[in-house]
């Protein structure tokens, strides 16, 4: 997905994360420095953000992403404890946004004949 080189030219700084107990998540804010590249995408803010927090990247939600001028963007994120608290308590439009990393096979009905 994001190369090597690419995840050493952006500096992610989390600025304030808080345990949320309640919905079994903590919530994430912080900034991105990538000076010279374009605004991260989704799926590889999760991935740094996963691996920065050791955690799973399935458990990360991206809720926000903010772009500045200047080469600054500002995120909002939460990682959750288990997929059974992000499916409870994360909103529909925010998951449909991080697709799924497993291929779901599709069943195929044989065909009788008759």
């Amino acid at each position: 997905m994001l190369s090597e080189s690419k995840m050493t030219k952006l500096d992610i700084g989390i600025t304030k994360q808080e345990e949320n107990k309640l919905f079994g998540r903590r919530e994430i804010s912080g900034e991105i420095s990538h000076f010279g590249s374009p605004t991260p995408k989704r799926v590889d803010l999760r991935e740094i953000l996963a691996a920065k927090l050791n955690t799973d990247k399935s458990l990360v939600s991206i809720r926000t992403i903010h772009s500045t001028f200047g080469g600054k963007t500002k995120f909002v994120a939460m990682v959750y404890d288990s997929q059974e608290m992000l499916s409870k308590f994360e909103p529909k439009f925010v998951v449909k946004r991080h697709p799924a990393e497993v291929k779901t096979e599709v069943a195929t009905e044989e065909v009788k004949a008759e």
